[in-house]
């Protein structure tokens, strides 16, 4: 069965995408969920310019105030009930992640219950483990027994 037509797997290899993402963002520096705080940052922005704009007397500016605050205010409240580090927004995502490397996984385990805490380095040295266990094919000619009377070398192309 093709990994595009088993949900299982299809599941297990975007959970592995988010995963790469995540610790390819905690390397590179990145804040959590900078893209949600830009956004909110700018529509409390928008929010406090059209807030200066009331005093104009412009129906519309009440309006365009009232929905870039609630925006705001949703977009706050969404933040709140979220991880705010990336060893806890990996621990989250790793308490619904079924490996395709058991053993390496519970090596991260045992890493991370002797230490305390994940690190980034930890992370992607296992997610370079998963991976190569995802993309690991299983080829006929691999289970084949070689005959004493075949020759063993690559023949002349």
């Amino acid at each position: 069965m093709n990994r595009n037509q088993n949900p299982a797997a299809r599941q297990r290899w975007a959970q592995n995408s988010r995963l790469q993402r995540m610790a390819a963002e905690w390397s590179a520096g990145y804040p959590p969920y900078w893209g949600s705080l830009t956004v909110w940052f700018v529509t409390a922005c928008l929010a406090a310019g059209a807030a200066t704009g009331l005093f104009t007397g412009r129906p519309v500016l009440y309006v365009a105030t009232t929905g870039f605050v609630l925006l705001s205010l949703i977009l706050l409240i969404r933040r709140v009930g979220r991880p705010h580090s990336w060893p806890d927004i990996t621990a989250q995502e790793l308490t619904t992640y079924c490996p395709a490397d058991a053993v390496a996984f519970r090596e991260l385990q045992c890493c991370v219950a002797e230490t305390g805490h994940i690190t980034a380095r930890v992370l992607s040295f296992w997610l370079e483990k998963e991976w190569s266990a995802l993309t690991r094919r299983e080829y006929a000619f691999t289970s084949r027994q070689v005959r004493n009377d075949e020759r063993e070398d690559i023949p002349n192309e």
